[in-house]
């Protein structure tokens, strides 16, 4: 994607009667981070106060205002960039976090970006209450997925491969080639309370043998007892490949287990890419032996 100038109009240097009420003392400041939350640190010197008669209440240059005063201390338009032009609205770098008035200090400084913007260095030009800021912004590698629906529940024998349909967004800035989503971890429900209960209560029965090792070894015993193989998440179509921004809709299938146990039902986590996938799965019929 080719680079294109992003420009804000700028506001009035500096309102009649007014002092400038911020300005940062840096050449250069550098941004880092996610596109959504780019992070750098100022020098920023912040003007002392102005009485409330200095402001106008009816005036045509709004910067003139207590309302717009404090619009230019607290956000800095974009000038110019070589940030691609994505068709969002010129951001502002967001100064929240001043120094108290008539003080200067080192303060974080903030700006967001269209999510979908790629990773790499940039060079930008912000209106800091009239003075021009150069910028370097360094844009972070993000993977990030999202799913729809967020969780699935579904009838299945063990082993038996059941397709679903998902709707899949690629949430970050750059491309990601789907096909393989990932493994699932089956846990009964309640399995670990439920194995707990019976190591107590095996404690409780137990007349011979150190109480710790009897809990233990029964609470081992249950949970080896309840194991089941890893579940898969795949394509049905086979690999596809979605630039950040992009959306896939089509079929899933889930491979589940051969070991489940009939009648019992398991709750897993699918995480991808940051992504997660509730996935409920009820256990019926036979179990398939492998092949």
């Amino acid at each position: 994607m080719a680079n294109t100038p992003a420009k804000a109009s700028k506001q009035s240097a500096k309102a009649p009667g007014l002092p400038v009420p911020c300005s940062i003392e840096d050449d250069v400041i550098s941004l880092r981070g996610e596109p959504s939350d780019l992070v750098g640190i100022a020098t920023i010197r912040h003007a002392e106060e102005p009485e409330e008669s200095a402001f106008k209440l009816f005036t045509t240059d709004i910067a003139e205002t207590r309302f717009g005063y404090l619009q230019r201390k607290r956000f800095a338009p974009l000038i110019s960039s070589s940030l691609p032009n994505l068709g969002q609205v010129a951001p502002n770098l967001s100064l929240t976090r001043l120094p108290a008035p008539g003080q200067s200090g080192r303060v974080p400084v903030r700006l967001s970006l269209d999510p979908h913007t790629p990773p790499g260095n940039y060079e930008a030009q912000f209106d800091v209450a009239g003075s021009t800021q150069k910028a370097i912004i360094e844009v972070l590698a993000v993977e990030r997925l999202s799913f729809a629906p967020r969780s699935l529940t579904i009838t299945a024998s063990p082993g038996e491969v059941v397709k679903v349909q998902l709707v899949i967004t690629n949430e970050g800035n750059q491309s990601l080639t789907l096909g393989m989503l990932g493994m699932l971890v089956l846990q009964e429900e309640e399995q670990v309370c439920l194995s707990i209960q019976r190591a107590l209560a095996a404690v409780k029965s137990s007349k011979e043998g150190e109480e710790h090792r009897i809990f233990l070894d029964s609470l081992a015993r249950s949970l080896a007892e309840k194991k089941t193989d890893f579940g898969r998440v795949r394509l049905a179509d086979g690999e596809v490949t979605l630039a950040g921004g992009e959306s896939y809709c089509g079929m899933a299938e889930i491979h589940t287990p051969r070991d489940m146990a009939p009648g019992a039902q398991y709750r897993s986590l699918l995480k991808t890419r940051s992504g997660q996938l509730f996935v409920r799965i009820t256990a019926q019929g036979r179990s398939k032996k492998a092949a």
